[in-house]
C-alpha cells in the first residue's frame, strides 16, 4: 500500500470523531450557503483544490476516488 498510489491501491478514509459513539453531524448545504457563507467558500475552494491537484487518471485524483463512490 502506498500513499501516491503507484505501489498498489490506496485506502481513502473519512476523518476519525473524537467520539465514535456520537459522530459530528453534517451540515445542510443550503444551510451553509444561506448562514455560514465563509464555511461555504471554504468547501468550494478544497473541492476546486482537490479537483485540479494532480492529473485525472491517478490513484488519488478527484475523479478516481469520485467514480469509485459514484460522486457522479
Amino acid at each position: 500500500m502506498s500513499s501516491d498510489g503507484t505501489q498498489g491501491p490506496v485506502l481513502v478514509r473519512g476523518i476519525k470523531a473524537d467520539n465514535p459513539a456520537k459522530p459530528p453531524v453534517r451540515m445542510e448545504v443550503r444551510d451553509m450557503i444561506k448562514d455560514h457563507p465563509d464555511q461555504w467558500n471554504l468547501y468550494l475552494l478544497g473541492l476546486e483544490r482537490f479537483q485540479n491537484s494532480v492529473k485525472e487518471d491517478s490513484p488519488l485524483s478527484f475523479f478516481e476516488i469520485a467514480g469509485k463512490y459514484n460522486f457522479f
